[in-house]
């Protein structure tokens, strides 16, 4: 184990150098009900946001998912199947996109028939990428404006952060609007595009203030209805009238979706509204008795769709406009807007739209897209552990909890069952209530991370789960007949144990005395000792004082952060440690020299704070264990969305790596520029798909790719990069290869 410590700590370390030992993986089969879940470790939604996009240039609409919780990104290909939703995970898209945030909505303004990239920009405001094709037709961006504005001052044009604005060609003119509530709230902006009208080229965007007061209304934010007819003077003017104390002078929080709903052969093509509002569960259509020119919301239905069945999301809920089922109507999609206090289980209703002999829709799934993952609402806590003694070790997965229909959480663990084989996992949902556990305890316990060890010398693994306060709670196993374990509350607030706050325990005999001890992380980014003075059948740890209060010297807070959610791994091979800590930015902390440092309470040796190399989210969370018997670690990492991530290890963890050649990789041309051809020698053995890597000088890595089948050649289309030096990194067959890449200016 010394020489894998000593491997990973030259792979993170020297410069050609910061390489990422461990790749994705979503192969791993997973059941849940007879049905394969086909995106099963895509990292679950919370807070999805849906665009259609042909992200692959072959004329065919494909799914883009951001997620304003942990602002992830997921790219689906659509198989185009006529009158079926036909999506399958292509993550090799996602390096395309630049970093989003808040929100984020694809379409062509340009008119080149590629997708481009309205997002939100630093501030309250909007920002622009345009879409391109590379040569092997993966869509990529780049920068086109950092913040639109508005003459005669160039004032910014405003969306709040926790706003989606309405971005649509209002007028059908050829060119794009946008439409947005302003920083007072109330009335709708329309921002109207003038290029057309200024003879500028399709592509431009010279946008205006058009009205301060597009339709009409009014929304109040202290009901669920709108002020109809009512213009921007005060709102006396209109038909409607409603006083100062309606008004909060500060904009609340609001979405917006323009669609024309009107029959195709009634329709002049001015758009109704979708609103979602931030205090509410429910969604506002208005109708727009007006015209392209002079939009008028004439009536409302304030539960829509009322005749069917209603959008009701707990609070703030975003409406989406997308073709999921290939039948050239475009569906509807709900969504939940605010990342504390929404519903994230039943994240995604999908309305299908049945056209006749008005756009009608039919609701048909509140799980869109998240019932083929791996998804346990908020907050995912993985650990593996062996239930049915098969010598198979199974997956267990606790959450934050699920929120009932009064904006109440209770909490479940989901037990996956490993159907496979030694060499080969694969999984299948038991019980997503496993030993109901949420009725076994006095007081509703929030936020559950679970451990497991043999506490009382009976041959079992019992249980320890922390919790959101801070807590530990242990729960004995009784057994089944069949021999399945099954987990009875022993103690709530075991022994007075109480970190504050979000405790992540973790049971291993760090002292190597035959007794299970306690690691625990918490919400402040550190680590807690406590050794255990009891016996094998009565475990006693000091929770007054901790044998290490700052264990390790492991603080895993993001620079200017007050807190990291510290969640440890330490994993035992061959007598030597290596500690893995999942973090409140996602990232995975790695450190060794912890034997050396026990006794002493002295500081490890980080070896890497990024050990994954690539953004998943926030709250990342790692069970690690060798499920395939390949003397690889794999890591399931479970993140905020309340979905697992599964990475694998591109080399042995039991023996040293394998040297790095000097020179026997092709790298042509070099210098590069979008193109880079990257040939290398065979390997030995059965050939295997080869994981490929490039990172910038400071061991940041800039892209993956995992080719099959095996090969010695890849063709990389590089995403826009600075001119300078970078390294490849090439593993196939346990051997790996690095090549220096030089970047034109």
């Amino acid at each position: 184990m010394r020489l894998f410590i000593a491997a990973l700590f030259v792979l993170l370390l020297l410069p050609a150098r910061a390489q990422n030992p461990f790749y994705r993986k979503t192969d791993v089969a997973v059941t849940a009900g007879g049905n394969l879940l086909q995106y099963a470790w895509t990292g679950g939604l919370n807070n999805p946001q849906f665009s259609e996009a042909d992200i692959n240039n072959d004329g065919t609409a494909d799914l883009v998912i951001f997620d304003r919780s942990g602002e992830i990104l997921l790219t689906f290909l659509n198989g185009g199947t006529p009158n079926q939703t036909d999506y399958t995970y292509a993550p090799e898209y996602e390096p395309g996109f630049p970093q989003l945030h808040n929100w984020a909505l694809l379409l062509d303004f340009n008119c080149d028939q590629i997708p481009d990239l309205f997002t939100s920009a630093n501030g309250d405001g909007i920002m622009v990428y345009t879409g391109q094709y590379t040569e092997t037709n993966h869509l990529t961006f780049t920068l086109f404006d950092t913040q639109l504005t508005f003459p005669p001052d160039e004032t910014n044009v405003y969306v709040a952060i926790y706003d989606i604005p309405a971005i649509t060609d209002v007028d059908n003119d050829g060119d794009i609007d946008v439409l947005s509530f302003g920083s007072a709230g109330g009335f709708v902006k329309y921002y109207r595009n003038k290029a057309e009208e200024n003879g500028q080229p399709c592509g431009t965007l010279q946008l205006e203030l058009e009205t301060d007061c597009w339709g009409n209304f009014y929304e109040s934010g202290i009901n669920t209805s709108l002020f109809l007819e009512t213009s921007c003077l005060d709102g006396l003017a209109g038909n409607h009238q409603h006083s100062n104390s309606d008004k909060s002078g500060l904009h609340p929080g609001s979405t917006l979706l323009a669609i024309d709903l009107d029959p195709a052969e009634t329709s002049n093509g001015a758009k109704e509204l979708i609103l979602g509002d931030i205090s509410y569960a429910n969604f506002v259509m208005t109708t727009n008795g007006g015209t392209l020119q002079t939009a008028n919301m004439i009536a409302q239905d304030t539960l829509f769709p009322s005749y069917n069945a209603p959008v009701l999301l707990t609070t703030f809920p975003a409406g989406f406009s997308v073709d999921v089922n290939n039948d050239g109507l475009k569906d509807l999609i709900a969504a939940p807007n605010t990342v504390a206090q929404s519903e994230h289980y039943r994240c995604a209703w999908l309305y299908h739209n049945n056209g006749n002999p008005t756009q009608q829709f039919e609701w048909i799934t509140d799980r869109f897209m998240a019932d083929n993952m791996i998804d346990v609402s908020r907050l995912a806590n993985p650990a593996f552990f062996d239930y049915n003694s098969d010598g198979l070790l199974d997956l267990v997965i606790t959450n934050f909890g699920y929120m009932d229909e009064g904006g109440d959480f209770s909490t479940a663990l989901s037990l996956y069952r490993n159907t496979g084989t030694p060499t080969q996992p694969a999984f299948e949902l038991v019980s997503d209530n496993y030993s109901n556990i949420a009725a076994q305890f006095a007081i509703p316990r929030l936020g559950l991370r679970p451990t497991f060890g043999d506490l009382d010398n009976d041959g079992d693994r019992d249980m320890l789960l922390g919790d959101k306060d801070g807590y530990i709670h242990y729960f004995k196993n009784n057994p089944n007949p069949d021999g399945t374990a099954n987990f009875t509350l022993f103690q709530e607030q075991f022994q007075g144990l109480d970190v504050f706050q979000y405790s992540t325990p973790q049971l291993v005999d760090i002292n190597k005395d035959g007794l299970l001890d306690l690691i625990i992380g918490h919400h402040n980014g550190a680590l807690r000792y406590f050794q255990n003075n009891g016996t094998p059948t009565n475990p006693v740890f000091n929770a007054a004082t901790p044998t290490n209060s700052f264990f390790g010297g492991v603080d895993v807070k993001e620079v200017g952060s007050p807190t990291g959610y510290s969640a440890p791994q330490l994993i035992d091979y061959n007598g030597s440690f290596m500690l893995f800590c999942g973090s409140e930015s996602g990232k995975i902390h790695v450190y060794n020299n912890i034997e050396e440092n026990i006794a002493t309470g002295g500081l490890f040796t980080k070896i890497t704070d990024d050990l994954l190399g690539t953004h998943i989210g926030i709250r990342a969370n790692p069970a690690i264990a060798d499920l395939n018997n390949d003397g690889y670690l794999d890591m399931v990492v479970g993140t905020y969305n309340g979905g697992l991530y599964w990475f694998s290890e591109g080399f042995p963890i039991n023996i040293a790596a394998p040297a790095m050649q000097q020179n026997p990789v092709l790298a042509y041309p070099n210098p590069a520029n979008n193109l880079l051809v990257l040939q290398w020698p065979q390997t030995s053995g059965q050939q295997t798909p080869a994981h490929i890597w490039l990172y910038d000088p400071a061991g940041r890595q800039l892209l993956y790719r995992c080719i099959t089948p095996a090969s010695q050649e890849a063709i990389l289309n590089l995403p826009q990069l600075p001119a300078g030096l970078y390294f490849a990194k090439i593993v196939q067959n346990r051997q790996t290869f690095t090549a220096k890449v030089y970047i034109k200016p």
